[in-house]
């Protein structure tokens, strides 16, 4: 059976499996602050506060009154923003 795939849908299941297997020798659900996160994505601490509320940017872990941030969390939010070339 053939089926039609594109050369980015196959892209996405390469890295979908990649980060699947990096997984499992770092440690990409490390539960990092809103500072070690704002500091990891280069912008302001504020900023990531600001997103939260208006429910914008990577989804954010609340612990107690905590919000935490997954790095494999950040990772896709980069990757969901890269300008194509």
């Amino acid at each position: 059976m053939v089926t039609d795939f594109t050369i980015d849908d196959i892209r996405a299941v390469f890295q979908e499996e990649i980060l699947k297997v990096t997984a499992t020798f770092m440690n990409l659900d490390a539960l990092l602050t809103r500072k070690e996160a704002s500091e990891y994505l280069k912008i302001k601490e504020n900023t990531l506060a600001c997103w939260a509320v208006e429910g914008k940017g990577p989804a954010p872990t609340k612990i107690g009154s905590r919000s935490m941030y997954k790095r494999s969390v950040l990772d896709q939010f980069i990757n969901e923003n890269t300008m194509p070339r």
